[in-house]
Formats: C-alpha cells, sequence, structure tokens
C-alpha cells in the first residue's frame, strides 16, 4: 500500500492502513497473522514508554515488539489489540475529549479522568487550571494533545512537573 501511494506522489497513511489490517484481523483472521508485531501509533509508543524501558541499543521498532509480545505472551492480546489500549490509556491520561458540537454541552474544566498521575505534561490537565497555567479548557477548537499548553508557555517538562510537585505537596 506504501508503494503503491509513492508511486502516485501520495502519503503513506501508516495509522490508517495499520487500522484497517486490524480490521480484516478481527473480521478475516484467515487472511492475518494476528499474532504478529504490528505497526505502533504514537499514543502506544508513549504508554510503552511507561511499561519498559530499553536496557540495550536495540532499535525502536525492537523494542516495542518485544515489549508488545510480552504483552501478548502475559495476557493473550495479539500486538494490534495491545497497540489500540496503549492508545486509549494516553486518550484517557490526558483527559481526551473531542472538541466540537458533540461535546459542546460539557464544561471541560471539570469533566476529568480519575488517573493519579497528577503532574502529566501532556493533553488536559486538572493541574494546568489550578496552577493558572490555562484560563480554562472551555471553547478550545481542538484537543491541546501532546505538549502544546507547555510549548505556549516555553515551559518545559520539567518545570511543570516541578511546579505541580510544589503545588499538589504543600
Amino acid at each position: 500500500m506504501f508503494k503503491w501511494n509513492a508511486d502516485r506522489g501520495l502519503r503513506a497513511f501508516r495509522f490508517q492502513y495499520a487500522a484497517f489490517i486490524a480490521d480484516i484481523a478481527d473480521w478475516f483472521p484467515e487472511f492475518v497473522n494476528r499474532e504478529s508485531p504490528f505497526y505502533y501509533g504514537t499514543n502506544a509508543k508513549e504508554c510503552v514508554s511507561y511499561l519498559a524501558k530499553k536496557s540495550t541499543k536495540m532499535p525502536e521498532e525492537t523494542f516495542l515488539d518485544s515489549v508488545m509480545m510480552k504483552i501478548y505472551d502475559d495476557t493473550g492480546s495479539f500486538p494490534y489489540n495491545a497497540e489500540d489500549v496503549a492508545c486509549d490509556s494516553i486518550r484517557w491520561i490526558e483527559n481526551y475529549v473531542k472538541p466540537g458540537a458533540d461535546y459542546d454541552h460539557l464544561d471541560f474544566d471539570h469533566v476529568w479522568n480519575s488517573c493519579s498521575i497528577k503532574d502529566h505534561p501532556y493533553g488536559r490537565q486538572k493541574a494546568m487550571l489550578d496552577l493558572g497555567l490555562v484560563p480554562s479548557f472551555n471553547g478550545i477548537t481542538e484537543h491541546p494533545s501532546d505538549d502544546k499548553v507547555l510549548k505556549s508557555l516555553l515551559i518545559t517538562e520539567e518545570q511543570y512537573k516541578d511546579r505541580v510537585q510544589q503545588f499538589y505537596n504543600k
């Protein structure tokens, strides 16, 4: 699929192709080796970084595959399913709610997950409000994923984490 796109001067949409293959694995498992390693998106990679640390200079893909295969060995979750769960966990930690008409009735300053991680520097975090780093999350037109808030304030992750620790440990 990548070659077909490249031959026509088009972008290769790795994540979309991976999702398509995962659907085939679910609906037509006879056409896919469901136990094989998978493509890991940005959120899955971030989640894996919380689960394990590379102890050698192995390539990132080899490291990710080894963690996902360990998850498969331990739980029976195929790597393509574990990738999806890993992505969802990051969306949960980042308090992801898609801005737009479907959710305009929500007060984005009061809708939070129950995660015990208080100093996560990415996404929409209650600590960002508590510290006065953002006046409100209401009226946002796109989810402040990754470190958009910190970058807009020229604050490093370490500085943010220090501020959060000081604020909550008064």
